[in-house]
């Protein structure tokens, strides 16, 4: 509710007092204003009154709506803080950067957010490993990015939805899906090629998921901005799809695997 507490100024926001001074509300009459009241009885006791700062409040994050237009330039607005914080320094998140500023109010107004968006990165990884079975490893590698990119895309929607998160938890949706790309794309370089009699799955899947553990575990021991970018499988898929259309892929892991192990 509203109150003006002095001639200066008005102020809205949330109040709490203990049940005493309620209780005064029975001294008055029965037509009073009870917010009005409870505020000005919370004053003369001695309530403390903790202000928002003024750069909080310049935020996008205390707004006082009055119609439909402002509501959609807050909407934007508030978006935009998210896609500020998301980083944007390899082209997978500058992709996921600009789908979410695209399309958010839409995924937002759906009524199905990140589970719509989460659907689409299962579609995507489900494509790759189809077009893995056909023989198509370059085109599921193209399908394990964009995989990649709407799973950034469904973690940035989900702490929208979910504003009283300060971190993302270990376990959240974002990380599964990551970890179901990873998976995807092994299994991709696993299926390359028919096995030859002397190969077992075990020996061929090896380099892949060494290759995908160092991608992970790089930028976590090593403090150095650069390897933001191991994080980033738009650039790992690019670069292997490339090698699969070269009928290179073996080697090209194998030789990441080595120039990850030596950083």
């Amino acid at each position: 509710g509203f109150e003006r507490i002095d001639l200066n100024r008005a102020s809205a926001g949330v109040l709490r007092v203990p049940g005493r001074l309620v209780e005064r509300l029975a001294e008055l009459p029965v037509d009073c204003d009870v917010s009005s009241a409870l505020m000005r009885i919370a004053i003369q006791a001695g309530v403390p009154m903790r202000e928002v700062p003024a750069a909080a409040r310049a935020d996008a994050g205390w707004l006082l709506v009055r119609d439909a237009n402002e509501a959609h330039a807050a909407e934007s607005a508030w978006i935009d803080r998210f896609v500020a914080r998301a980083g944007s320094r390899t082209p997978g998140q500058l992709a996921a950067r600009l789908a979410l500023s695209a399309f958010g109010p839409g995924i937002l107004h759906g009524g199905y957010g990140s589970r719509s968006v989460m659907a689409a990165t299962l579609v995507a990884i489900a494509i790759a490993l189809g077009a893995g079975v056909f023989g198509h490893v370059a085109a599921g590698f193209v399908m394990c990015a964009l995989a990649w990119i709407l799973a950034r895309v469904t973690g940035l929607v989900a702490r929208i939805e979910d504003v009283s998160a300060q971190a993302p938890s270990p376990l959240s949706v974002e990380v599964a899906l990551g970890w179901l790309v990873d998976i995807a794309i092994v299994v991709l370089v696993v299926w390359r090629a028919p096995l030859l009699p002397w190969e077992t799955w075990w020996a061929r899947g090896f380099a892949p998921l060494a290759l995908l553990l160092l991608l992970r575990l790089l930028p976590r021991a090593i403090d150095r901005p650069a390897l933001v970018w191991c994080e980033d499988r738009t650039v790992a898929c690019a670069v292997l799809a490339i090698a699969a259309v070269a009928g290179q892929l073996e080697h090209a892991v194998a030789v990441a695997v080595i120039a990850l192990l030596a950083a």
